[in-house]
């Protein structure tokens, strides 16, 4: 090859790998893409990690704090039981659940023990 090609392809490699977009060359610019969403679901509203949208990657959050969200109510599975989420304070780090099965009826259909993980709370 001679020298001008040579030099021309030399600029043009250079020119791409630094017009590359950050996410390519910046893992935590790709994760914050990915999870820099916050969780809003009828009056819950603006809830980050370590909680994270079902949908979202398993690395948005804590395992174990997937929110969901259906007809404007947010709802959290814990031990294979759902919860609907009545509120999350960020600040206090509490959040107040109560039994979906119970909300429905007083008198559910199948007794479930409510236990709660003692490492994840």
């Amino acid at each position: 090859m001679n020298s001008p090609t040579l030099s021309f392809l030399t600029f043009t490699t250079l020119f791409l790998i630094l017009q590359s977009p950050l996410s390519l060359t910046n893992p935590d610019a790709l994760f914050y893409q990915t999870c820099g969403n916050t969780f809003n679901c009828g009056s819950i509203t603006g809830i980050d990690y370590p909680f994270r949208e079902y949908q979202d990657p398993e690395y948005c959050g804590y395992p174990g704090l997937s929110l969901y969200c259906q007809d404007n109510i947010a709802t959290i599975n814990i031990t294979n039981v759902k919860y609907r989420v009545l509120d999350i304070n960020l600040a206090t780090q509490t959040m107040t659940i109560a039994r979906e099965d119970i909300l429905e009826s007083v008198c559910p259909r199948d007794l479930v023990k409510t236990t709660l993980d003692n490492f994840l709370f």
